[in-house]
C-alpha cells in the first residue's frame, strides 16, 4: 500500500526473468534449494550463480532470497515439514515458510486415483463366455488327471477329452451349419395306421451279429449265356475315354415271386427263404444305408419269399447317400436325389451293355443252354441259383447274376460289372476323376467308399453271393458338370471280391447272421404279408404286419 510492500508480499518467491526466457523458468517450483546442493543435476536453466554439481546456488538464481527465508534452516515438526531435520532434498527447503510451498508426493499417494475416460475395448470375436467355459473344462481335465493316479487314469482322460471335443463341436460354426443344412427325406411308402409294428431293429446293432462258418453254398440250377468282357475298356484312360450311349437293353428285373425257376424250387421245397441277390444284399447291408427303402415279405407257411414291391425302383442306384454333405431332395434340381439316382442307373446299364464283346463267343451256363429268362430286350447274362444252409431248419435259396467273363492267365473268370459315376466334383466333397484317377486311384476309391458305403457294400455282397472271381469297376464322369445326359468312361479297375469285401469290412459271417436274425423273427409269424421299412430319419428298420385289406397300398 502506498508503494510499499507488505511483509506477506515480500516473502512470496519471485524469480526474475527476461522476455527471452522460457515460461518454465518463471514457474519452476521443483528446483533444488540454494543450500541443498550436492547433486549432479546442476542449474536447470543455466543460472550464472549456481554452483556445485547439482546447483549449489539459490533456487531461482536470485541472491536476495537467503537461506533463512527459503529453505536454509531446519525443518519443523509441522504438517508439511516433519520428514527430516535436514531441508536439503529435491523438493525444496524447510524453514518457517516451508509449509507454504513445500510439496511431498508421498502424502497423497494413498488417496490418489486415476480416472480414465477411454472406452473399454470390446473383444473382436464375441464374448468371453465360450473361452471361460473351455478354461473351466480344461481345469476339470487337469483336476481329473491329478485325482486319478490308478489304473483308470487313461480311461478318465479319454472321457474328459471326448467331453471337451463334443462341447467344442456343439459350439462350432461348422456343426451348426451342418445342422441347418440337414435334409429330411420322405419315406419310401406311406405307412398306414392299421399296420402293426412286429419288430424294430437298431441298425448299428446289426453289425455285431455273426454266426460261425464256413458256409459252402450249393448250386441248384444254372442257366443263361455270358458274353466276354471287351478288352478295349481295360485300356481306357482320362486321355483316351469312351463315350457311353443310352442302353438298348436292361438286366433281369423279375422279382423272386415271379421267377419261374424259384417257383419250381419252392414246389420242390429246396429251402425256407427265397430271394434275389440284389434284394438280399439290400436287407443284410441295411446298417450302411441312410435313405428310406422297403421290401415285401410273403409268408406262406412252409416258406418265405423276400421281394421288392411292384412298381418301385429298388433296382435304382443311389449317389452320395452316405456323404457328409447331404444331397437336396429337389425334383427340379439336376443334382437332386431322384435325378442323380436315375442318372446313375442309366450309366450302369449303358456300361454293362457296352463293355460286352458281342462279337465274341458266349459262355453257355447250365445244361443244354436252356434259359427261361430269354426274352427280347434283355441283357445277356448268366444266372445261378445257390443255396446256403445256415442251420438244420434254415436254408436260403438266392438267384445270382453273372455279368461277363474275363480271360486271365489262360483261365476264364466270371465277373460282376459295376460303375461309379461323378456328377460334379465341386459338390459334396467329390474328386475330379480326370485329374486324380491315374495317380491317386486309391484316394478316389476311398472317397467313393465313404460317400457310397451302402451301394458299394451291396455290389460286394452280390459278387460274394454269385461266387464270381472278379469285380470289374468302371469310373464314369459327365462330359460337362452341367450336362447330366452325356457321359464318358475314364477308367476301369478289377478287384477280387474277397479282398474288396475285406477292404470295406464286409464279412460273410455277418450278413448271414443278420439274415438268420430276420428269419428267426419271421418264422413263427402267421401267414400273410409283411413289410421291412427303413426309417428315413433314424437308423431304424421296422417290420410291419400288413392286413389283407391293405392290398391297394402296393399298387
Amino acid at each position: 500500500k502506498d508503494g510499499e510492500s507488505s511483509e506477506s508480499t515480500y516473502v512470496v518467491p519471485y524469480a526474475p526473468f527476461s522476455r527471452s526466457d522460457k515460461l518454465g523458468r518463471a514457474s519452476d517450483w521443483m528446483m533444488g534449494s540454494s543450500t541443498g546442493g550436492g547433486g549432479d543435476r546442476g542449474d536447470r536453466y543455466g543460472d550464472r550463480d549456481g554452483g556445485g554439481d547439482r546447483g549449489g546456488g539459490n533456487r531461482f538464481g536470485n541472491s536476495r532470497f537467503n537461506q533463512d527465508k527459503f529453505g536454509g534452516g531446519q525443518r519443523g515438526n509441522d504438517k508439511y515439514g516433519s520428514r527430516g531435520a535436514n531441508a536439503s532434498d529435491s523438493q525444496g527447503g524447510g524453514g518457517q515458510h516451508a509449509p507454504l510451498f513445500s510439496y511431498f508426493a508421498g502424502d497423497e499417494e494413498e488417496s490418489f486415483q486415476l480416472v480414465e475416460n477411454k472406452p473399454a475395448v470390446r473383444p473382436k470375436f464375441g464374448g468371453r463366455q465360450r473361452y471361460q467355459q473351455h478354461r473351466v473344462q480344461r481345469k476339470e481335465v487337469e483336476v481329473a488327471k491329478g485325482r486319478d493316479q490308478g489304473a483308470g487314469i487313461e480311461r478318465e482322460r479319454a472321457r474328459q477329452a471326448q467331453k471337451l471335443r463334443k462341447n467344442q463341436q456343439w459350439h462350432s460354426f461348422t456343426y451348426r451349419q451342418a445342422e441347418n443344412a440337414r435334409v429330411t427325406l420322405a419315406c419310401s411308402i406311406d405307412i398306414r395306421p392299421e399296420w402293426v409294428v412286429v419288430e424294430q431293429y437298431t441298425l448299428p446293432q446289426l453289425n455285431k451279429l455273426a454266426i460261425k462258418g464256413p458256409f459252402t453254398p450249393e448250386t441248384l440250377y444254372e442257366c443263361g449265356r455270358v458274353m466276354p468282357f471287351n478288352k478295349r475298356f481295360d485300356r481306357v484312360t482320362p486321355k483316351i475315354t469312351v463315350d457311353l450311349h443310352p442302353a438298348k437293353s436292361a438286366p433281369l428285373l423279375t422279382g423272386a415271386d415271379a421267377d419261374p425257376v424259384l417257383t419250381r424250387l419252392t414246389s420242390e421245397k429246396k429251402g425256407f427263404v427265397y430271394t434275389t441277390d440284389a434284394v438280399l444284399a439290400t436287407l443284410v447291408c441295411a446298417s450302411r444305408s441312410s435313405y428310406s427303402w422297403d421290401l415285401i415279405v410273403h409268408h406262406r407257411g412252409d416258406h418265405i419269399i423276400i421281394d421288392r414291391r411292384d412298381g418301385v425302383g429298388n433296382e435304382r442306384l443311389t449317389v452320395n447317400e452316405t456323404a457328409q454333405e447331404p444331397i437336396p431332395d429337389d425334383r427340379d434340381n439336376m443334382n437332386g436325389v431322384q435325378q442323380l439316382s436315375a442318372e446313375a442307373t442309366g450309366i450302369e446299364r449303358s456300361f454293362m451293355e457296352q463293355c460286352l464283346d458281342m462279337s465274341g463267343t458266349p459262355t453257355v451256363i447250365g445244361k443244354d443252354g436252356d434259359n427261361p429268362h430269354e426274352t427280347s430286350g434283355l441283357l445277356p447274362q448268366g444266372y445261378r441259383y445257390r443255396r446256403w444252409k445256415i442251420d438244420d431248419s434254415t436254408s436260403v435259396v438266392v438267384r445270382c447274376s453273372l455279368d461277363a467273363t474275363v480271360q486271365s492267365r489262360g483261365q476264364e473268370l466270371m465277373s460282376t460289372v459295376r460303375v461309379l459315376n461323378e456328377f460334379d466334383s465341386r459338390l459334396q466333397g467329390g474328386l475330379d476323376y480326370r485329374k486324380m484317377i491315374e495317380n491317386q486311384r486309391g484316394a478316389v476309391l476311398a472317397t467313393e467308399i465313404k460317400n457310397n458305403a451302402f451301394k458299394i457294400a451291396r455290389w460286394a455282397c452280390c459278387a460274394l453271393l454269385a461266387g464270381t472271381e472278379q469285380i470289374k469297376l468302371g469310373f464314369a464322369a459327365r462330359t460337362h458338370p452341367k450336362d447330366p445326359r452325356n457321359h464318358v468312361l475314364v477308367a476301369t479297375q478289377g478287384y477280387k471280391p474277397k479282398d474288396f469285401a475285406a477292404q470295406i469290412n464286409l464279412k460273410e459271417e455277418n450278413f448271414l447272421g443278420v439274415l438268420k436274425t430276420f428269419v428267426d423273427v419271421l418264422r413263427p409269424l402267421k401267414e400273410g404279408k409283411y413289410l421291412f421299412v427303413k426309417d428315413p430319419a433314424k437308423p431304424v428298420l421296422r417290420l410291419y404286419a400288413v392286413p389283407a385289406e391293405s392290398e391297394v397300398a402296393f399298387s
